[in-house]
């Protein structure tokens, strides 16, 4: 028997010390997996990685849109990365 409602997780990576967010989007049936691996600049909420992973969908493709940084430890600003590759030691 088919399933025409696609079934949507909100998953915890949780590795080592860290807790990474993600959302699992599974069609049914399913052809294959693409995994989206956010970091600085985007999220598994952009707008664009959603409508992008909707598309997917349609074609018969699952979805894991998951974080690579967390809102307690963001990646460093390049002004930031700058000041510690042009201090004296």
């Amino acid at each position: 028997m088919a399933i025409d409602t696609p079934t949507v997780i909100d998953l915890q990576w949780n590795c080592d010390w860290v807790s990474l967010g993600a959302t699992l989007h599974w069609p049914h049936p399913v052809r294959g997996v693409v995994v989206f691996a956010h970091g600085s600049g985007s999220s598994r909420f952009s707008p664009r990685n959603r409508l992008v992973a909707q598309g997917l969908h349609g074609g018969g493709l699952a979805t894991i849109l998951t974080d690579l940084l967390t809102p307690q430890k963001p990646w460093p600003t390049s002004s930031a990365i700058a000041g510690v590759l042009t201090s004296p030691s």
